[in-house]
């Protein structure tokens, strides 16, 4: 016969009604209920997604409309930084439209490292907002659904300002209404404004704002896509 602890009765089956569990989240910050649920408020490290990455083929799409759309605002020539770059999904798409761009990617994860210089592209495994790069050396830089999973995610855009040359630009998705309440792995929920503030207040011009769905034949979902220039 199967035993289970008290928390996972509690909590992981849900055994409490769901209208108290609704009242519970309206009165109870999500930071305290995380913390008593988990023991912490940032449930990512990079062990966990090694162990995503691991599992994933070199067939795994995702987010195949919003990367579309990406495809359309990024610049055909330079170099290019995709920042959170998971297994090169995105990379290998920007290479096979632009294949005179030259490519680079930075994740936290050594597996999404490794994997995506297996596939070709310059790529170093680092902590964000540290960039190991030098001012000014980038034309473009991509960030696809990271900054909602950050603590800090002013201290990433000045760190990609620092990085991109005058005239650059970058562009950056978030995830729209799916914040901490609702993704575990999530510790901001942006609003278009907030979005907008995040990039105007570290300098950057924001020229366009949009929604767009990620993957509107497998799942329901879209994000924001903001586009920043640094003047």
């Amino acid at each position: 016969m199967m035993t289970i602890s008290l928390r996972e009765f509690v909590i992981e089956q849900k055994c409490i009604p769901w209208k108290l569990r609704l009242l519970l989240q309206k009165i109870i910050p999500w930071q305290v209920r995380r913390f008593l649920t988990h023991g912490k408020i940032n449930l990512n490290t990079p062990d966990a997604m090694d162990k995503r990455y691991s599992s994933q083929g070199d067939d795994f799409v995702s987010m195949e409309n919003l990367y579309a759309h990406i495809l359309t605002l990024i610049p055909s020539r330079g170099r290019l930084l995709d920042a959170g770059c998971g297994i090169a999904v995105l990379l290998r798409m920007i290479r096979n439209r632009y294949p005179q761009l030259e490519l680079f990617g930075v994740d936290f994860s050594s597996v999404a490292v490794q994997r995506t210089r297996n596939y070709g592209f310059a790529a170093e495994q680092t902590v964000l907002p540290d960039l190991p790069y030098s001012d000014d050396f980038f034309d473009c830089i991509v960030s696809t659904e990271v900054l909602e999973h950050l603590n800090e995610p002013e201290k990433t855009i000045r760190s990609f300002h620092r990085v991109v040359r005058t005239g650059g630009c970058i562009i950056a998705t978030v995830p729209d209404g799916m914040g901490p309440d609702h993704c575990d792995e999530h510790v901001q929920d942006f609003t278009s404004d907030e979005l907008i503030a995040l990039f105007e207040n570290n300098g950057f011009v924001v020229r366009s704002l949009e929604v767009i769905e990620r993957e509107p034949a497998r799942k329901p979902g879209a994000s924001f896509v903001i586009v920043g220039e640094k003047v």
